[in-house]
């Protein structure tokens, strides 16, 4: 195998490390939207739990 075939063939196994570590990145970006918009669902059913407690609490009245 000569030098330059040896350089070349690193360089697409480097490359190729590359891309996965991209894919991994946007994978891990997309993840971490999810739950951030998971979170702020949560929250807004927690304040929609609190206000219908508070409305049922006031009718009893």
């Amino acid at each position: 195998m000569s030098k330059s075939t040896q350089i070349l063939g690193q360089s697409q196994e480097i490359i190729g490390r590359s891309q996965s570590l991209d894919w991994a990145g946007a994978a891990a970006e997309q993840y971490q939207n999810r739950l951030a918009r998971s979170q702020a669902l949560a929250e807004q059913m927690r304040l929609a739990q609190s206000a219908t407690e508070q409305i049922a609490f006031q009718v009893q009245l």
